[in-house]
Formats: C-alpha cells, sequence, structure tokens
C-alpha cells in the first residue's frame, strides 16, 4: 500500500470511528498511521485498543514497533515481552 492509500485509509477509519467506537477499527488506524510514520497518533490509537483489551497481544505488538520507532527500546520490550507471554499462554 502506498502512503497515500494509507492516508485514504486513515480517513476511512476515523469516519468509521464517528459512527462506531469499535476496537478493531481503532487497531486499523493504529496500523494505518504507524505505517505513515505518525507514531504518535499511532501509540494513541492502540493505546485506546489496550484500554479497553490490556492482554490483546497484537495491540501490544504494534505498541512495541511504535515504541521502537520513537527510541523508547525499554518500553517496547516490556510490551513485546507481555505479548510472548500471552501468546505462549495460549499454546
Amino acid at each position: 500500500m502506498r502512503l497515500g492509500e494509507f492516508s485514504l485509509a486513515v480517513a476511512a477509519l476515523d469516519n468509521a470511528l464517528r459512527l462506531t467506537n469499535d476496537e478493531e477499527v481503532l487497531f486499523l488506524r493504529a496500523r494505518a498511521l504507524y505505517a505513515l510514520s505518525d507514531y504518535t497518533n499511532a501509540l494513541k490509537s492502540v493505546d485506546g485498543v489496550l484500554d479497553r483489551h490490556p492482554d490483546d497481544p497484537d495491540a501490544l505488538l504494534l505498541r512495541a514497533d511504535v515504541l521502537e520507532a520513537q527510541g523508547e527500546m525499554e518500553a517496547a520490550r516490556r510490551a513485546r515481552n507481555r505479548a510472548r507471554e500471552l501468546l505462549e499462554g495460549t499454546r
């Protein structure tokens, strides 16, 4: 997907969020913002997902990626380790 397409996706997801407060939409918005290197808003969106579902391994992994991109290596490591623990617990 090209950057322009991610921008369009964010706009569409913002419209969807006006209609529903669905965490899956919020997660997709966070991924699109991450792809656009909008790390501040990506983190806000993924944290919104984690506020509702703190043990969501996909959201934790995305949070780790965003934090790493921001240079927050220790926080990224903690999020990644928590996701790994959750994933290993489901086996």
